[in-house]
This record gives structure tokens, sequence and C-alpha cells, in this order.
């Protein structure tokens, strides 16, 4: 199990939830979640998922995302270039 999964499986047993009443929450499907935790997953959860198992196990969204090797900003283009307008 790698440290990512290790801190969720945590989180998730300490708010005494099944992986299934996780999964219920959160939108995530079951299976999904037991590989998260099992460190089983060909490649790192999507940002999204990540912040709804952050938000549900009351967990830093940061450090998951660092735990996985993901930027810890996300690229918002409306907001990277604002030309002047001349009407």
């Amino acid at each position: 199990m790698d440290e990512a999964g290790s801190l969720i499986r945590t989180a998730r047993k300490l708010k005494h939830l099944s992986q299934r009443a996780l999964a219920k929450q959160t939108g995530i499907d079951f299976t999904y979640v037991s590989k998260i935790e099992k460190g089983k997953l060909e490649y790192a959860p999507k940002a999204a998922v990540l912040a709804k198992l952050a938000a549900c196990l009351e967990l830093d969204l940061c450090e998951l995302k660092r735990l996985y090797g993901q930027p810890l900003t996300e690229w918002l283009p409306s907001t990277v270039f604002l030309p002047d307008y001349v009407g």
C-alpha cells in the first residue's frame, strides 16, 4: 500500500466508514476506492477524485496531490490572459 492510499484508508476508518459508504458519499466507484487505498492504480487519480476524497475525509487536498506527484495549482485559462477590450 502506498503512502497516499494508507492516508486515505486511515482517515476513512477514523470516520467509521466502509469503502462502500465512502464511495456512496463521494460518487466514486467502491472498487476504485479499494484500488486507491491499496495503491493498485496504474496512474494517479484525477484531481477531482482527490478533491472529493479530501472533502469527505477532511484531508488536506494539497498533501494528497503532493503524494501523487500532481501540481498543487491548476492552470486557469480565463485568468492567465486578459486582453484589453477596446469597444
